[in-house]
Protein backbone atom coordinates (compact mmCIF):
# COMPACT_ATOMS: atom_id res chain seq x y z
CA UNK A 1 0.00 0.00 0.00
CA UNK A 2 1.23 3.37 -0.64
CA UNK A 3 1.97 5.63 2.14
CA UNK A 4 -0.25 9.23 2.91
CA UNK A 5 3.00 10.89 1.39
CA UNK A 6 2.38 9.21 -2.09
CA UNK A 7 2.81 10.86 -5.19
CA UNK A 8 -1.24 10.97 -5.89
CA UNK A 9 -1.72 13.25 -3.17
CA UNK A 10 1.47 15.50 -3.86
CA UNK A 11 0.53 16.28 -7.00
CA UNK A 12 -3.21 16.67 -6.30
CA UNK A 13 -4.15 20.58 -6.78
CA UNK A 14 -5.47 21.94 -4.43
CA UNK A 15 -9.46 23.93 -4.96
CA UNK A 16 -7.86 27.63 -4.36
CA UNK A 17 -11.39 29.06 -6.77
CA UNK A 18 -14.26 31.25 -5.23
CA UNK A 19 -17.85 29.61 -4.52
CA UNK A 20 -21.17 30.99 -5.40
CA UNK A 21 -22.85 32.69 -2.28
CA UNK A 22 -25.95 30.48 -0.96
CA UNK A 23 -28.86 31.39 -2.19
CA UNK A 24 -31.61 32.19 0.33
CA UNK A 25 -34.84 30.53 -0.11
CA UNK A 26 -37.22 33.45 0.16
CA UNK A 27 -39.27 33.27 -2.77
CA UNK A 28 -42.78 31.73 -2.66
CA UNK A 29 -44.01 28.55 -3.53
CA UNK A 30 -46.83 26.59 -4.24
CA UNK A 31 -46.78 22.78 -3.19
CA UNK A 32 -48.81 20.41 -4.77
CA UNK A 33 -49.62 17.06 -2.83
CA UNK A 34 -50.92 14.58 -5.52
CA UNK A 35 -51.52 11.34 -3.64
CA UNK A 36 -53.56 9.56 -6.62
CA UNK A 37 -54.52 5.70 -6.79
CA UNK A 38 -55.49 5.69 -2.86
CA UNK A 39 -58.29 3.47 -3.40
CA UNK A 40 -60.12 3.56 -0.04
CA UNK A 41 -62.13 0.68 0.23
CA UNK A 42 -60.15 -1.91 -1.08
CA UNK A 43 -59.14 -5.20 0.19
CA UNK A 44 -55.49 -7.33 -0.83
CA UNK A 45 -54.44 -10.44 0.64
CA UNK A 46 -50.74 -10.61 0.34
CA UNK A 47 -50.96 -14.15 -1.06
CA UNK A 48 -52.83 -12.54 -3.66
CA UNK A 49 -51.16 -9.23 -4.39
CA UNK A 50 -47.83 -9.42 -2.44
CA UNK A 51 -49.48 -7.32 0.08
CA UNK A 52 -51.98 -6.74 2.39
CA UNK A 53 -53.60 -3.76 1.93
CA UNK A 54 -56.76 -2.66 3.97
CA UNK A 55 -58.76 0.59 5.11
CA UNK A 56 -56.66 0.91 8.23
CA UNK A 57 -53.74 1.04 5.77
CA UNK A 58 -55.15 3.27 3.42
CA UNK A 59 -55.86 6.00 5.76
CA UNK A 60 -52.54 5.39 7.66
CA UNK A 61 -50.90 5.41 4.12
CA UNK A 62 -52.50 8.27 3.37
CA UNK A 63 -51.66 10.61 6.42
CA UNK A 64 -48.07 9.18 6.99
CA UNK A 65 -47.82 10.41 3.10
CA UNK A 66 -49.16 14.18 3.59
CA UNK A 67 -46.95 14.31 6.87
CA UNK A 68 -43.81 12.97 4.82
CA UNK A 69 -43.99 15.35 2.02
CA UNK A 70 -44.63 18.15 3.76
CA UNK A 71 -41.57 17.16 6.17
CA UNK A 72 -39.83 17.35 2.42
CA UNK A 73 -40.46 20.96 1.77
CA UNK A 74 -39.66 22.37 5.79
CA UNK A 75 -37.30 25.64 5.07
CA UNK A 76 -39.12 26.75 1.53
CA UNK A 77 -41.31 29.72 1.75
CA UNK A 78 -44.78 27.64 0.65
CA UNK A 79 -47.64 30.10 -0.42
CA UNK A 80 -50.22 28.31 -1.06
CA UNK A 81 -51.06 24.25 -1.21
CA UNK A 82 -53.22 22.46 -3.66
CA UNK A 83 -54.62 18.93 -2.83
CA UNK A 84 -56.06 16.84 -5.59
CA UNK A 85 -58.92 14.42 -4.71
CA UNK A 86 -60.43 12.25 -6.78
CA UNK A 87 -57.90 10.03 -9.26
CA UNK A 88 -59.18 6.86 -7.18
CA UNK A 89 -59.36 7.85 -3.83
CA UNK A 90 -62.11 5.54 -3.34
CA UNK A 91 -62.16 1.72 -4.45
CA UNK A 92 -65.86 1.93 -5.41
CA UNK A 93 -68.14 4.71 -6.32
CA UNK A 94 -71.49 3.77 -4.83
CA UNK A 95 -73.43 1.04 -2.12
CA UNK A 96 -73.34 -1.52 -5.09
CA UNK A 97 -69.78 -1.78 -4.92
CA UNK A 98 -69.18 -0.74 -8.71
CA UNK A 99 -67.30 2.10 -10.43
CA UNK A 100 -68.82 4.84 -11.80
CA UNK A 101 -69.55 3.36 -14.91
CA UNK A 102 -70.79 0.19 -13.61
CA UNK A 103 -67.99 -2.22 -13.41
CA UNK A 104 -68.29 -4.64 -10.71
CA UNK A 105 -65.15 -4.12 -7.83
CA UNK A 106 -63.44 -7.20 -6.52
CA UNK A 107 -62.05 -7.24 -3.27
CA UNK A 108 -63.91 -4.46 -1.69
CA UNK A 109 -64.85 -3.59 1.81
CA UNK A 110 -68.74 -4.19 2.01
CA UNK A 111 -69.06 -1.29 4.84
CA UNK A 112 -69.27 1.65 2.55
CA UNK A 113 -69.99 4.11 4.90
CA UNK A 114 -67.38 3.27 7.17
CA UNK A 115 -64.73 4.06 4.04
CA UNK A 116 -66.38 7.10 3.34
CA UNK A 117 -66.24 8.09 6.69
CA UNK A 118 -63.00 6.71 6.84
CA UNK A 119 -61.86 8.65 3.64
CA UNK A 120 -63.84 11.93 4.73
CA UNK A 121 -61.77 12.30 8.16
CA UNK A 122 -58.14 11.32 6.93
CA UNK A 123 -58.53 14.15 3.70
CA UNK A 124 -59.79 16.70 6.89
CA UNK A 125 -57.24 15.82 9.01
CA UNK A 126 -54.84 16.21 6.16
CA UNK A 127 -56.20 19.57 5.05
CA UNK A 128 -55.72 20.86 8.55
CA UNK A 129 -52.31 19.53 8.57
CA UNK A 130 -52.06 21.28 5.26
CA UNK A 131 -53.05 24.60 6.57
CA UNK A 132 -50.52 25.00 9.58
CA UNK A 133 -48.13 25.50 6.47
CA UNK A 134 -50.31 27.90 4.34
CA UNK A 135 -53.48 28.35 1.87
CA UNK A 136 -55.07 25.20 0.44
CA UNK A 137 -57.11 24.70 -2.67
CA UNK A 138 -58.67 21.70 -2.43
CA UNK A 139 -59.40 20.39 -6.28
CA UNK A 140 -61.95 17.73 -7.06
CA UNK A 141 -59.99 15.38 -10.14
CA UNK A 142 -63.39 12.93 -11.44
CA UNK A 143 -61.39 9.66 -12.06
CA UNK A 144 -62.98 6.04 -13.08
CA UNK A 145 -63.09 4.18 -10.17
CA UNK A 146 -65.01 7.38 -8.07
CA UNK A 147 -66.26 10.30 -9.74
CA UNK A 148 -69.94 10.11 -7.79
CA UNK A 149 -68.21 9.69 -4.57
CA UNK A 150 -65.37 12.04 -4.65
CA UNK A 151 -67.53 14.69 -5.72
CA UNK A 152 -70.01 13.75 -2.50
CA UNK A 153 -66.62 14.14 -0.19
CA UNK A 154 -65.73 17.44 -1.97
CA UNK A 155 -69.01 18.94 -1.85
CA UNK A 156 -69.13 17.96 2.23
CA UNK A 157 -64.77 19.24 2.62
CA UNK A 158 -66.54 22.69 0.57
CA UNK A 159 -69.30 22.97 3.17
CA UNK A 160 -67.14 22.04 6.34
CA UNK A 161 -64.36 25.39 5.21
CA UNK A 162 -66.66 27.30 3.87
CA UNK A 163 -66.10 29.82 6.74
CA UNK A 164 -62.41 29.47 6.53
CA UNK A 165 -61.21 31.92 3.82
CA UNK A 166 -57.61 29.89 4.03
CA UNK A 167 -59.40 26.45 2.81
CA UNK A 168 -60.84 26.59 -0.46
CA UNK A 169 -62.48 23.96 -2.44
CA UNK A 170 -62.97 23.73 -6.35
CA UNK A 171 -65.49 20.98 -7.36
CA UNK A 172 -66.82 22.46 -10.22
CA UNK A 173 -67.29 19.85 -13.01
CA UNK A 174 -64.73 20.89 -15.71
CA UNK A 175 -62.86 18.13 -16.56
CA UNK A 176 -59.58 20.19 -16.72
CA UNK A 177 -58.75 22.26 -14.18
CA UNK A 178 -55.56 24.43 -14.86
CA UNK A 179 -53.88 27.16 -11.77
CA UNK A 180 -51.41 29.48 -13.00
CA UNK A 181 -48.60 30.15 -10.22
CA UNK A 182 -45.85 32.45 -11.30
CA UNK A 183 -44.54 31.55 -14.78
CA UNK A 184 -45.92 27.67 -14.39
CA UNK A 185 -49.40 26.62 -15.66
CA UNK A 186 -50.53 23.36 -13.94
CA UNK A 187 -53.41 21.08 -15.37
CA UNK A 188 -55.20 18.89 -13.56
CA UNK A 189 -57.20 16.47 -15.73
CA UNK A 190 -59.10 13.33 -16.45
Amino acid sequence: FPSHDSDLIKDLPVFKGSLPKTKKRSSSHLLELSLYDAHFGKYCWSGDSGVDYDLKTAVSDYLHAIEDLLGMVFGFHIEKIVLPIGHDFFHVDNWNGTTVSGTVVDSTSDRFQVVFRAGFEAVKQSILKCAEIADVEVVWVPANHDQSTSWYLTEMLRHVFSETPKITVDNSFMSRKYRLYGISLRSEER
